[in-house]
């Protein structure tokens, strides 16, 4: 069975201009992840790209693939860009994605998921405990406002967790299956994040993964 992390690194991002360039500890967010994965037990690296500072860079240019311009749009999803990616591949692989906004990453995590047997349809997805209860969110889009929060004591809500970008597991064959999404809820095996983590998506977010990156290291 072959085992792939597959990191998507789309050139531009409204929120920080160049967003995988950025560098953290004297690395890229993007070299950060290429760490993780070579950390682990993976027989083969793919960054997907439409940056040329990745694509001709020394070391990273080597795991580029680089994606066609249009799946580097605001307007295209991550599962458009794996569909596109694992037409290329001549056998089923086991593919990972580490989103590089999700910092940091724990060296073991992925170490009892992938130093076993990955049963024909298993799927992974990690989550983080939600400081914010869904049924406390309300919508403003719709008029006349209609109140659907159930109001309880918050002792008395279900545990509620939210998706991290730090991984995504699934078959090659299964991408389309699982569209618009990357992992199905028949079989999903949830990871649990219990460290604390930032998703990079302004400059204040920078600011606290390298806080982060410090108390690391």
């Amino acid at each position: 069975m072959k085992k792939m992390a597959f990191i998507p690194c789309r050139r531009n991002s409204k929120g920080i201009p160049f967003k995988n360039r950025k560098k953290i500890g004297g690395l890229s967010i993007v070299e950060h992840a290429v760490s993780f994965a070579k950390s682990s037990c993976f027989d083969e690296i793919v960054i997907s790209t439409d940056d040329e500072f990745f694509l001709q860079h020394n070391d990273l240019g080597k795991l580029c693939v680089s994606r066609p311009r249009e799946l580097g749009s605001d307007t295209a999803i991550i599962a458009d860009v794996m569909i596109d990616f694992v037409m290329s591949l001549s056998e089923r692989t086991f593919i990972v994605v580490l989103e590089p906004t999700a910092f940091p990453r724990a060296s073991n995590d992925l170490d009892q998921i992938l130093t076993g047997k990955v049963k024909s349809d298993f799927n992974f997805a990690s989550f983080s405990k939600t400081p914010v209860l869904r049924e406390k969110i309300w919508n403003f889009n719709e008029q006349p406002f209609v109140q659907k929060s159930v109001w309880k004591r918050r002792q008395e809500y279900d545990c509620q967790h939210v998706l991290t970008g730090h991984y995504y597991g699934f078959w090659s064959d299964k991408v389309e299956d699982y569209y618009p999404g990357l992992v199905s809820t028949d079989h999903l095996t949830p990871f649990f994040i219990d460290y604390p983590y930032i998703d990079i998506n302004d400059e204040k977010d920078l600011i606290v993964a390298d806080e982060l990156y410090r108390e690391k290291s």
